[in-house]
């Protein structure tokens, strides 16, 4: 994918995040060096340097762009729920649950983020400021539980050949935990 800077420089730079993320899924964290970035993105490093002046930027800026991804579809979720209580965790379940398999990669770098000393601070800041928005749907003892095993099924997904039907069984009962408070 040869993305040319002179052309259009926020698809250079939007090539470098998912490139950077897609390694991070292959191999973690630990394999994103500027580099492998600028060659699996298909632009030279002097263009890599242009938009990220540093390894740690690249990743920071990598962490926060598949944070506003999970955050954008979040939100649309949560547009489509008339339902009060819970509804920021039945719209976490849904869009994690859907999209761990789906979408591997989004999760795969996500989790080597929150396993990264330097960039977990993301995450935490993340998931913090949603638990402020959504306090009063969403400050359950019971919702922060599922929430929990939300993120232990991706890991299972993530690490394991786990099959398609009990993912939609364990999100079903998930889904119907939230109503019921």
């Amino acid at each position: 994918m040869n993305v040319k800077r002179k052309n259009d420089p926020e698809s250079v730079r939007l090539a470098l995040l998912k490139s950077a993320a897609k390694l991070a899924e292959i191999n973690g964290i630990s394999s994103v060096t500027l580099s492998a970035t600028a060659e699996n993105a298909g632009v030279s490093k002097g263009a890599l340097h242009y938009h990220f002046k540093n390894k740690d930027i690249l990743l920071s800026e990598m962490s926060q762009y598949l944070l506003n991804k999970l955050d954008q579809d979040i939100k649309e979720q949560i547009l489509n729920d008339s339902l009060g209580y819970g509804k920021f965790t039945r719209a976490y379940i849904h869009v994690v649950l859907s999209s761990a398999e789906s979408e591997k990669q989004v999760w795969s770098a996500l989790f080597s983020v929150m396993n990264d000393e330097s960039l977990n601070v993301h995450w935490t800041n993340w998931y913090e400021t949603q638990m402020e928005l959504y306090a009063d749907t969403d400050s359950d003892l019971r919702l922060e539980v599922i929430r929990l095993a939300v993120c232990g099924m991706c890991l299972a997904i993530a690490n394991c050949d786990y099959k398609n039907e009990p993912i939609a069984a364990v999100k079903e009962q998930m889904l119907r935990m939230t109503i019921n408070n």
